[in-house]
């Protein structure tokens, strides 16, 4: 199990406050680099409960996003979605009333922010 919830509070994942164990083994933070070991772990039937990116110092290491692709500036997934909200419009006129306001909406997402910063006290 992964994300932001699960990175802040790991240990009520592993059912180590007193709930009920949610997972076997959790990935703190960004997984791009510990995924790889977590199922070759899981392969051999040797999950750790705990798997963070660390580096050699046993400092909490960022992962880099030199290695994807560049997307700023590309329009084709918002005109294949205007495409696609204009094809549905033509079928929603088709079935009849009650569908005239469906809408696709693009959506964006990021992978948000590596460094840890809390308004939490």
């Amino acid at each position: 199990m992964g994300g932001p919830h699960v990175t802040e509070l790991a240990d009520e994942a592993l059912g180590r406050d007193g709930g009920p164990c949610h997972a076997d083994a959790v990935a703190l933070g960004e997984a791009d680099e510990t995924w790889p070991q977590i199922v070759n772990d899981a392969a051999r039937g040797e999950l750790k409960p705990i798997y963070a990116p660390v580096d050699a110092a046993g400092k909490d290491k960022k992962a880099s996003l030199k290695e994807y692709p560049v997307i700023l500036g590309n329009r084709s997934i918002l005109l294949n979605s205007i495409s696609c909200q204009r094809s549905s419009r033509r079928y929603s006129t088709r079935v009849g009333t009650g569908w005239g306001s469906f809408r696709i909406i693009p959506v964006e997402s990021g992978r948000g922010c590596p460094y840890g910063a809390s308004s939490a006290p």
